[in-house]
């Protein structure tokens, strides 16, 4: 499983997070502020492998960092990536 970097990034309204797997998977991903808060669920859903991507609309939220974390059986990623409005 792979977690690729978020593009654009930073960004300012919104951006792809891409992921691969090589398996079929439960795949959580989520959006966490600095202070480890979630901000927003992405994705809590089953995957078959391959490359996946899914967008992420940051426009209700304020420019900053943000942690992108993606759990899928036992593999866990995180990717910070930065909202700039």
């Amino acid at each position: 499983h792979e977690l690729n970097k978020p593009h654009p990034n930073p960004f300012n309204r919104s951006t792809t997070i891409s992921f691969s797997l090589s398996s079929f998977s439960h795949v959580t991903i989520k959006a966490y502020d600095l202070k480890g808060n979630l901000v927003e669920t992405l994705s809590q859903n089953y995957y078959h492998s391959g490359s996946h991507q899914i967008n992420w609309d940051g426009s209700d939220y304020p420019s900053g960092l943000y942690i992108i974390r993606m759990d899928a059986d036992n593999f866990k990623s995180t990717q910070m990536i930065t909202l700039l409005k």
